[in-house]
């Protein structure tokens, strides 16, 4: 254990050495970064609580493992792209492509989880960045297997601003994170002088009313550009791509537009500065471009119209890379709700429900969404719709964070160590991506943690999270029935051993609780401290006033319980799901596959007393909005 602990702080020291050793950016890391203000504000509680799924206790397993050892100090701490461990340990080459992101979900597990752990590693990543920041406002990656050094990307580029900079900010406030986020998102636009290998002079490529930026290209500081190294790909550099399937990916929808908007968008929500609005209402219309959205393998006027003779890209219906559709349409409803552009909103909603129809939706499974990267976007796009007004998604957020999110997550080493061949000599690298994602079809998940799928996941655990309750004025909303410590309120859920939910108050004067579709008002009994209760109703919603702190209320109700059968695809059979309430507790018949992982393996939940344990949780004081 000692010589473990020895090399990994050697290993943080040296990557400390190599940041160091970086040229100077236009922001001072120093000033940029706090060890003490990156810590989690809150308060620490010990609770007796039932042993059922705790977000929380994930995001800590996620952040304590994949999310911050995975990134390699001796290299930049640039993270692995994948690591798979069936009969060994199989590491995959190092990438720069979702860095960003992971300075994103690594606040938000803290959040959730209020661990400190690896604080180190987290602000030397940040280092790398803003030491890799040019005066011009890009920046260009230092050491990377899957790009060339000292190139950047205009869509990474501007993921940088909503994912890192401005979840930054809202840590610890320090307005230089603002000033990074204007001076990324004002040099989204750049004039390169005329010269040999300099593809095209200004960026982005203007056409007609629409705008684009190479997709899956790279540039120097010189504008050279350089063709990605993802792959092979059917896309000519400096091209405007004529369909979406254009490129290594076939996304360019997702490559083009997906960052630069959501930066704009991201930018105006914080400053008002509408500078590169034209920009983004450029790249919107290249977007909604009708070789951009089509049903079938490929783009053609056929395709791109449904049967019933209905545009796709008027209504967010298409297929191809679902994972970067569906990132791609959550930066566009950010877009819609900042501006204020509802017919782009409701296309979102469209497509949504367009997802959820093509879907066995109590089960959680998007056909052909396999990655936890569309899940989790997937169910961030379900927060946003609803937050906004235009839908409510809570059950299926519901369906999809209980039956498929946490299915997607390696948190069993035991697991992880019996696939790998039961030698405990690899189990130091098996805990550097414990708690990380992978890809699940049907009903089982490849033994493969994916380094993008990592961020990710976290990412849709702090949307589910941040969503099972929220506070305004006195009155604290509770959307779904998951544990989870708040200062305003603790949600305690039995599910889906017994039907009893406890909202235990500390703040609120009022209380609005979302009773879930499958549970009718009538069936709900309520008190509180003890004492029947007759709330008033709104909707599918309970409201309970004149709450005083230490409340405590009391929901119990009866599970329904079914075997609903389903044809699934990726199975190429029907399954039956034996379900309770919203929890799947069994499938069959299940694969015999000895390579895959096995889901939703429930039989402990089968009974009808939860577990219950005591605990320490985390009362987070500053809640990192959505970005």
């Amino acid at each position: 254990m000692m010589s473990r602990v020895v090399f990994a702080g050697f290993a943080i020291a040296l990557g400390f050495c190599l940041v160091l050793s970086a040229a100077a950016g236009p922001f001072d890391p120093d000033e940029m970064i706090n060890l003490d203000k990156m810590k989690p504000r809150g308060t620490w509680e010990d609770v007796i609580w039932p042993d059922t799924l705790d977000l929380s206790d994930r995001a800590r397993i996620a952040l304590e493992g994949a999310l911050t050892l995975n990134p390699d100090p001796a290299h930049h701490y640039i993270y692995a792209a994948g690591f798979g461990f069936q009969g060994g340990p199989q590491p995959m080459g190092l990438e720069w492509f979702h860095s960003m992101s992971y300075l994103q979900s690594i606040p938000y597990a803290r959040t959730m989880s209020g661990s400190e752990a690896n604080m180190d590693a987290e602000a030397a990543m940040m280092r790398v960045h803003l030491e890799n920041l040019s005066d011009d406002g890009m920046l260009y990656w230092p050491e990377t297997a899957d790009e060339k050094q000292g190139t950047t990307a205009y869509q990474k580029n501007g993921f940088s601003v909503f994912t890192m900079v401005l979840t930054w900010y809202e840590r610890d406030k320090n307005p230089a994170w603002l000033d990074l986020a204007r001076l990324m998102t004002t040099n989204l636009v750049h004039d390169y002088p005329p010269g040999p290998g300099v593809l095209v002079p200004h960026l982005p490529v203007i056409v007609d009313d629409r705008a684009y930026y190479p997709p899956e290209c790279t540039f120097d500081r010189k504008g050279v550009v350089l063709t990605s190294g993802r792959g092979k790909s059917n896309y000519q550099p400096g091209e405007e791509p004529q369909e979406d399937r254009s490129g290594v990916e076939q996304a360019a929808r997702w490559y083009v537009t997906t960052g630069p908007i959501g930066a704009v968008a991201a930018l105006y929500r914080y400053t008002g500065d509408t500078s590169r609005l034209e920009l983004a209402q450029r790249l919107v219309r290249f977007a909604l471009k009708p070789s951009m959205w089509y049903l079938g393998s490929s783009y053609t006027p056929q395709n791109g119209i449904t049967e019933e003779g209905v545009p796709c890209n008027e209504h967010g219906m298409h297929h191809g890379h679902m994972t970067c559709n569906v990132h791609n349409m959550v930066y566009l409803l950010d877009y819609a709700v900042a501006f204020h552009d509802d017919s782009l909103k409701q296309m979102m909603r469209e497509g949504f429900d367009y997802f959820i129809n093509n879907s066995v939706k109590r089960m959680g499974y998007i056909f052909h969404g396999g990655e936890t990267d569309f899940t989790a976007y997937y169910m961030a796009l379900g927060v946003r719709l609803t937050d906004a007004g235009l839908a409510d998604c809570w059950d299926d957020i519901d369906s999809i964070v209980r039956n498929r999110l946490v299915e997607q997550q390696f948190t069993d080493l035991d697991v992880m160590r019996r696939f790998a061949g039961n030698n405990p000599k690899h189990d130091p690298i098996l805990k550097r991506y414990l708690g990380g994602f992978g890809v699940a079809l049907g009903t089982t998940l490849w033994t493969t943690v994916f380094g993008s799928n990592s961020q990710s996941g976290a990412y849709g655990l702090y949307h589910a999270w941040h969503a099972i309750t929220r506070f305004d004025h006195g009155v604290a909303t509770v959307n779904l029935f998951l544990n989870r410590a708040s200062p305003w309120m603790n949600v305690a859920s039995w599910l889906p051993y017994e039907g009893k939910v406890e909202l235990t108050n500390k703040q609120a004067h009022t209380a609005d609780v979302r009773i879930p579709g499958w549970l009718e008002l009538d069936d709900v009994k309520t008190s509180i401290n003890g004492l029947p209760v007759e709330p008033s109703r709104a909707g599918h919603h309970l409201i309970f006033r004149k709450l005083k702190p230490g409340d405590i209320i009391r929901l119990e109700f009866d599970q329904p319980e079914s075997v609903d059968r389903y044809y699934v695809p990726s199975n190429q059979r029907k399954l039956a799901i034996h379900l309770r309430g919203s929890t799947v507790l069994d499938l069959s018949p299940r694969d015999h596959d000895p390579t895959v992982i096995p889901m939703m393996m429930r039989e402990h939940m089968k009974g009808h007393k939860a577990p219950m344990h005591k605990v320490r949780r985390f009362a987070s004081e500053n809640i990192l909005p959505l970005q």
